[in-house]
């Protein structure tokens, strides 16, 4: 019961570092495009905190 529990566990760190490489996979691919979009996410969450 103790084995399959960190099992799981390691299957669950695997599949975290499978999804934080794709992502990091995925920014480097469109890097262009996400630096051009880093002012408008900050001018967004400004506005979202100064507005809600």
């Amino acid at each position: 019961m103790d084995g399959k529990h960190e099992l799981e566990a390691t299957t669950l760190r695997h599949f975290l570092y499978l999804f934080i490489f794709t992502s990091a996979f995925k920014y480097v691919l469109i890097c262009p495009f996400f630096i051009n979009t880093i002012p408008l996410l900050f001018i967004i969450s400004y506005c979202i905190c100064r507005y809600s």
